[in-house]
């Protein structure tokens, strides 16, 4: 058995900024990760046969994102503003649109809206229905796809929260160099990572955890610590009766109970890239995003280089969940048809044009089983509990733990040093590990 003071969990932003935490304070940490990479749902693929970095998963950096400055800065990173024109294809025509004038009605009325919770759809109907159908659709696309949410079961009052933190005012930025990037800031100083190291169960006891682990190849370890975070994402904490599941030994049914009732949204993404800029030469060079309310793929924005003939879709919430089931060939044929139709030209055309694509169903990967989390109607303080330790010994971090920053990288790394925090107090009280269950 491999002892340490404390066991991560997941090698995601949550965990590696732990382990950076716990490895500047003195402590011995070793990161479990069951794939063969670290980065959980940041996932730049760098491919010789693409011009620029794919994000398979994060691709803003939204709001203030102040978890992510330091690494920002650290590393000298440059990040670029999202700046062009919104469009909008509605009722058979394309044109440009504001979308922030029938948010900002809405965002107005969240702030009025007290501390009594309803769902978004509740909201919507009790304290909007003087919006017109399209100002309706808008907001409701905005709200499924962003947020990756139900709408009759999305918390408004976490809504208001979270917008707050991540909304329209403060814009939105990405990295040029690939969100990935960021990571590099917390691997310093070194700890180890056992990559291709699955999870089957956790056995603690105050003051001790023994972790058992398997791998694709079908080798076994075991690992000891006084500690655990785990920073998992909410999907597998639900999964906990399937292959992709984490058994506790004793059970945690009080966390059990509390991580069941979140909600782990859903999202699938595309990304194209084209042989030419078909869209410019429709008159839409100055494109930044692009909405299809008509498809399940509701959103799409231009590459992060202007110069590169490449678009993004994306689906989240119950449109994603229309896709999910599907191949990815099917996913691009959805995909082709909505912009042949956006852009009034023939599929056959749209089809011929494409030289690369990618889809990312996060979905169906199974260190996932969904995108990010959201908020259910009355469970604004439910993060907070997942949030707090188990006896010392067990703790919690990752986005489905921060309640106004859930479905983020900021606050996936926000969480993973307030974990590193709490272990750092217990570890230091104890002393050293021991190799005896």
């Amino acid at each position: 058995m491999k002892a340490a003071d404390v066991l991560i969990v997941g090698a995601g932003a949550a965990g590696l900024a732990a382990a950076s935490r716990l490895a500047r304070s003195g402590c011995e940490v070793t990161v479990l990760e069951a794939r063969d990479r670290i980065g959980g749902r940041i996932h730049t693929i760098r491919d010789p046969d693409w011009p620029v970095p794919i994000e398979a998963g994060p691709e803003f950096l939204h709001g203030k994102a102040e978890a992510t400055e330091p690494a920002i800065e650290a590393l000298k990173l440059q990040t670029s503003e999202v700046s062009g024109e919104d469009y909008e294809f509605w009722e058979g025509e394309l044109r440009r649109v504001d979308l922030g004038t029938a948010w900002q009605t809405v965002a107005d009325r969240l702030e009025h809206l007290g501390d009594k919770d309803v769902t978004f759809s509740q909201f919507l109907t009790r304290d909007c229905s003087d919006l017109s159908p399209h100002e309706r659709m808008q907001v409701s696309a905005y709200v499924e796809g962003f947020q990756a949410a139900d709408l009759d079961q999305v918390s408004a009052v976490w809504v208001r929260e979270a917008d707050r933190e991540t909304g329209h005012e403060e814009g939105a930025r990405r990295l040029p160099d690939g969100y990935d990037r960021v990571l590099e800031h917390f691997r310093q100083p070194a700890y180890p990572i056992e990559l291709n190291t699955k999870v089957l169960r956790i056995r603690w006891r105050t003051g001790h955890v023994q972790i058992d682990t398997g791998s694709v190849e079908g080798r076994s370890k075991t690992f000891t610590a006084k500690a655990a975070i785990i920073t998992v994402p909410l999907g597998v904490l639900q999964a906990a009766t399937d292959d992709a599941g984490i058994r506790c030994e004793p059970d945690l049914p009080e966390k059990r109970a509390i991580w069941n009732r979140l909600r782990m949204g859903q999202v699938v993404k595309l990304t194209i890239l084209f042989r030419r800029n078909f869209w410019r030469e429709r008159g839409l060079g100055d494109m930044a995003f692009l909405y299809t309310p008509h498809s399940p793929l509701v959103a799409w924005w231009t590459g992060i280089d202007p110069g590169v003939p490449m678009l993004t879709g994306w689906s989240g919430g119950p449109r994603a969940a229309q896709l999910t089931g599907l191949d990815d060939q099917s996913i691009l044929k959805i995909a082709v048809n909505a912009l042949a139709l956006t852009f009034g030209i023939a599929d056959e055309e749209v089809a011929g044009l494409i030289e690369q694509w990618r889809v990312f169903n996060w979905q169906r990967d199974p260190w996932n089983l969904g995108a990010y989390c959201y908020l259910p109607k009355d469970a604004f303080g439910l993060p907070a509990e997942l949030a707090t330790p188990v006896a010392g010994t067990l703790f919690f971090a990752g986005e489905a733990t921060h309640a106004q920053l859930a479905g983020t990288v900021a606050g996936a790394i926000e969480t993973g040093l307030r974990a590193a925090r709490e272990a750092t107090s217990v570890v230091a009280r104890s002393g050293r590990s021991d190799d005896e269950y």
